[in-house]
C-alpha cells in the first residue's frame, strides 16, 4: 500500500513539477534561492568562484549537502536541457529527498 502511495505521489509530483519551467523569471522567491546556488555551482566563472560556490555559496539557509545534492543529481539534465532541465532536476531530487525521509513500519 505503501509503495503505491509513494508511486501517485511521485507521478502527480513529475506532472506538477513540468509546470513553471520555462526560467528563472518564473519560479517563486523560495525555488529561485535553491536555482541561484545551484547554477553557481555549475557555472563558475573561474577556479576561485567554483570553491567559493562550493565551499560557502553566499547562502546557508538550506544546508551545503542540499546544494550539493542538487548539483550532482542537476549537471547532466542541465547540460541537455539548460535553466529548464536544473529547474526539473533540482524539483524531482527534492521529491525523492522527501520521499527517502518516509518512515516505514
Amino acid at each position: 500500500m505503501s509503495v503505491l502511495l509513494i508511486g501517485t505521489c511521485a507521478v502527480l509530483a513529475t506532472l506538477s513539477n513540468l509546470d513553471l519551467r520555462a526560467g528563472r523569471f518564473a519560479l517563486f522567491m523560495d525555488e529561485r534561492i535553491t536555482f541561484d546556488g545551484v547554477y553557481q555551482i555549475l557555472h563558475p566563472t573561474g577556479f576561485i568562484d567554483f570553491i567559493s560556490s562550493i565551499c560557502y555559496g553566499g547562502d546557508l539557509r538550506y544546508g551545503r549537502s542540499l546544494w550539493y545534492s542538487l548539483a550532482f543529481f542537476s549537471f547532466i539534465p542541465e547540460r541537455l536541457f539548460g535553466e529548464t532541465g536544473l529547474i526539473v532536476a533540482d524539483r524531482m531530487v527534492q521529491l525523492l529527498i522527501v520521499i527517502t525521509s518516509f518512515k516505514y513500519d
